[in-house]
């Protein structure tokens, strides 16, 4: 009786507090459960079977499996979640568990932040039925990725996921899982597509510096400038095929050369950002002057990186840059900075200078003082610009 009534109790208090745990199985025919697994983008799923077990993995072009929680129940964890895989290995789960997170310093704002993942160190070698716990000690309830979800399994190695179960409390046996394992890196395997992180287009290998520490002189390509309609082509082609090409950050088109120096670099950027596929521009800033900059920023430019490096008289000599003084060099720099307050330009502007602290042979930047120097005097000029600009400090 007592057991009866306990039962009981338990089910009165599940309807009114609702389900303290969501479950996902998975069949022959697809995902069963309480789980959404949504079969989109580059979320797109299929069911493979392993020594007569149903298991569910990205299919050959997507990298990811989404997973959605019902609104009632993300709206009561508020104290974060814990996410239990079933998967077949031969070690700790070879993928990670990226979640809506509320920390908004982690990288893409926090949306895709890795989960701790926990698992039973004296149980590896033998490819079988395993199972592991991620943390999510912060997760958001008010915020989704892509499909709606509120977490996803990143592919990195190989993913065969049997069961997921998602908990508003610590599992039971969860001391059972001592050991914390380490963030997945990506390894590659034949005949599968893996997505393309970091695009480089080399509009040109031509340099006008000549800077000592630059590996330009080992090379022996002949030098000289992509074609502007052999640029638009393959740019098509990368918006053509940005659903299947992955987090593509902004296409670069530098290597070994210097862009500014292609006389249609403006008409390639807003090419390119009129079809979606943002630029970094990477630029010595030798060749700046405010038509260049002007055009850059009008056709659309989402990063402009100024490759300052050398901010003072001695280490601007380690440039070689024939017909040019420091003080021009610097102004360059500056008349950059200020056109993009100007012109009030959405591109993001990025000043690198080089730090040689811990570099043996080179001293550019080596003393904290010496750093803090330079960025007094950039402080300087951004407060002129504020006056100047009617902008708020």
């Amino acid at each position: 009786m007592t057991t009866t009534l306990a039962r009981l109790g338990e089910t009165l208090g599940r309807m009114l507090r609702g389900l303290d745990h969501l479950e996902m199985t998975v069949v022959p025919d697809g995902p069963r459960g309480d789980l959404g697994v949504p079969r989109a983008g580059d979320g797109l799923w299929e069911v493979r079977t392993v020594q007569g077990r149903a298991f569910l993995t990205p299919d050959e072009s997507s990298y990811y499996l989404y997973f959605t929680l019902p609104p009632s129940f993300r709206a009561r964890a508020r104290s974060g979640l814990f996410v239990e895989v079933s998967y077949h290995d031969d070690r700790y789960a070879q993928f990670r568990v990226q979640y809506a997170s509320k920390d908004h310093a982690a990288a893409f704002d926090g949306l895709y932040k890795p989960a701790e993942q926990r698992f039973k160190p004296e149980d590896q070698g033998l490819r079988k039925l395993r199972r592991a716990v991620f943390l999510l000690p912060d997760f958001d309830p008010a915020r989704t990725q892509n499909e709606g979800a509120s977490f996803r399994i990143e592919f990195r190695r190989e993913v065969l996921v049997s069961r997921v179960v998602v908990t508003l409390e610590a599992p039971a046996d969860l001391a059972d899982f001592p050991a914390v394992a380490p963030l997945p890196e990506l390894r590659k395997m034949p005949g599968r597509f893996y997505p393309i992180n970091y695009l480089f287009i080399e509009i040109t290998n031509a340099c006008n510096f000549k800077c000592t520490w630059c590996p330009d002189d080992v090379m022996d390509r002949r030098r000289g400038f992509m074609k502007k309609e052999k640029v638009f082509r393959v740019l098509e082609e990368v918006a053509g095929k940005r659903s299947w090409l992955g987090p593509l950050y902004p296409v670069k088109l530098h290597q070994m050369g210097e862009p500014m120096l292609h006389p249609d670099l403006a008409e390639i950027v807003a090419y390119a950002e009129s079809r979606g596929v943002g630029i970094e521009l990477n630029t010595n800033c030798g060749l700046i002057t405010q038509e260049k900059v002007d055009g850059l920023y009008r056709a659309g430019l989402t990063n402009l990186i100024l490759s300052y490096q050398t901010p003072d008289l001695e280490s601007f000599k380690t440039r070689k840059a024939p017909r040019l003084v420091f003080e021009e060099y610097r102004a360059k720099v500056r008349l950059a900075v200020e056109r993009k307050v100007a012109l009030g330009a959405r591109t993001n502007l990025e000043i690198d200078i080089m730090n040689t602290k811990h570099a043996d042979g080179y001293r550019i930047v080596s003393e904290d003082e010496q750093a803090l120097a330079f960025l007094d005097d950039w402080i300087a000029f951004c407060r002129e610009l504020e006056k100047t600009y009617g902008l708020p400090p």
